[in-house]
């Protein structure tokens, strides 16, 4: 059983600082280099704008590396890499060969995507990471001017096929370059609040589908959009062919069952205690309807899965590990060329 004590006035102290230092960096960046480097969205031709390209790109990379050394320093949180075979052997295999990168990720709580900038740091798309998010991060000072000039599309949710043209856009203007996009997209669209989860199991009994757990039912539609966009978009551009990648993410909690929020983990000091995170590649879908049914079939497996994780938790245990693979996972920062990335 993991330990209950509270923070120390030091953990709490660092888990303050961590946002404090993220917002300034990403204002010094913003009033810097970002909002200056707009007035090359001015100037006639490509080469502007290309340029434009380039400093977001590696003001991204260093951002989003400091970003993700803060959440080990400061919060303390273990991010650990899972992956078939092991997560070396993952990353041996893995390069600009498997293509522009498709993530679809489970979604418990509203932070996860801050823990899969480790995930990103691993597979070399620090840089390519465009994540998709919700239309109100869009004006956050700092970090929402930045993530627009990144190029991340933001989902308004209340127009379906606005927000399927929005990632159309997206992989237009990023992908096909050479297998530099690594796309992360959250299927379910929301977190998994109780809130949330009444409303997808009076869904799913209204439609007679399986009831959930552990995760929401997807909206398909957008994960199918995506990666048929990728293919389309990769093929224009005789570029290789996109990578499907399945993510799934675990918590081991700072209490079993308190999900992390900004509250309890920036002002608390109650960050959970590792994040464990299984990546597998699957077969690419042939169309948008198999993409659909790819989607779907993957949550499925996803809740099976992570009930595995979280049974033990009912009983004050800690989650059962080998649910994500007989193989141990490798800490982030043991894996080859991620401290590089870091701490270059």
């Amino acid at each position: 059983m993991a330990p209950t004590v509270s923070p120390s006035a030091l953990q709490r102290i660092l888990a303050i600082t961590a946002p404090i230092v993220l917002l300034q960096t990403a204002l010094v960046a913003c009033s810097t280099l970002l909002l200056p480097g707009l007035t090359l969205l001015l100037l006639p031709g490509a080469a502007p704008r290309r340029a434009f390209h380039f400093l977001a790109h590696y003001v991204q990379v260093a951002w989003l590396a400091t970003a993700t050394l803060l959440l080990r320093v400061c919060l303390g949180t273990h991010i650990v890499i899972h992956a078939p075979g092991g997560a070396e052997r993952l990353l041996e295999n893995f390069g600009p060969s498997w293509g522009d990168v498709l993530l679809a990720s489970n979604h418990r709580t509203r932070l996860d995507w801050m823990f899969l900038w480790g995930l990103a740091t691993v597979l070399g798309r620090l840089g390519g990471l465009k994540i998709v998010l919700k239309d109100a991060l869009r004006k956050t000072p700092g970090f929402g001017w930045g993530t627009q000039c990144f190029g991340f599309p933001f989902m308004c949710r209340r127009d379906r096929e606005k927000d399927l043209q929005t990632l159309r856009a997206a992989v237009e203007l990023h992908g096909g370059n050479n297998g530099m996009l690594a796309l992360l997209i959250f299927p379910e669209g929301t977190d998994l609040s109780k809130n949330s989860q009444a409303k997808d199991r009076a869904y799913a009994e209204k439609q007679g589908l399986p009831l959930y757990e552990q995760v929401l039912h997807p909206r398909s539609a957008g994960f199918a959009t995506a990666w048929t966009e990728m293919v389309r978009v990769a093929q224009e551009n005789v570029a290789p062919v996109p990578t499907l990648l399945d993510i799934t993410v675990g918590y081991v909690d700072y209490i079993a069952g308190e999900r992390p929020s900004e509250a309890s983990v920036f002002a608390s000091g109650r960050s959970c205690r590792k994040v464990h995170v299984l990546v597998e590649r699957v077969a690419p879908p042939q169309n948008h309807d198999d993409a659909q049914e790819c989607c779907r079939r993957l949550f499925d497996a996803k809740d099976q899965r992570l009930r595995a994780f979280y049974a033990p938790c009912g009983s004050g245990g800690l989650p059962d590990l080998t649910a994500f693979g007989e193989k141990p996972g490798l800490p982030l920062l043991n894996l080859p060329g991620v401290a590089k990335c870091l701490f270059a």
